[in-house]
């Protein structure tokens, strides 16, 4: 009986030990510190429609891109390529699709603080 107390046990622990890092993992804040990364948490914003994680990783002053002008119900968005403009300035092309379409679109990242910001998005 001691034995199979210790094995319900263990496996007890690397359930728990599992959900935390689940936990952890899920809701670990997007990473801004490269072009990429905040161009994909932009992305992944703006195709939820979350206008609260838009303004997260928006540069004060920034464009916002839920205001664009859509020919159908949007359905979803993916991004391209990022490539840098300079030092301190980065361009991400993203993929919007539509109920029956898509558009191509880019948008301007500026590194501000240390952390990268949504500074433009249009087409």
């Amino acid at each position: 009986m001691p034995k199979k107390m210790w094995l319900l046990s263990g496996a007890g622990v690397l359930v728990l030990a599992a959900v935390v890092v689940l936990v952890v993992a899920l809701t670990r804040g997007s990473d801004t510190s490269t072009p990429e990364g905040a161009a994909q948490a932009i992305v992944d914003a703006f195709a939820a429609k979350d206008e609260q994680a838009l303004a997260t990783v928006s540069c004060p002053g920034a464009a916002h891109p839920l205001d664009l002008a859509a020919p159908s119900p949007m359905v979803g968005a993916e991004l391209g390529g990022v490539r840098l403009d300079g030092a301190d300035e980065a361009i991400a092309n993203v993929t919007i699709r539509f109920t029956g379409s898509t558009r191509e679109v880019e948008m301007g990242l500026a590194k501000e603080s240390g952390q990268w910001c949504l500074t433009w998005f249009g087409p």
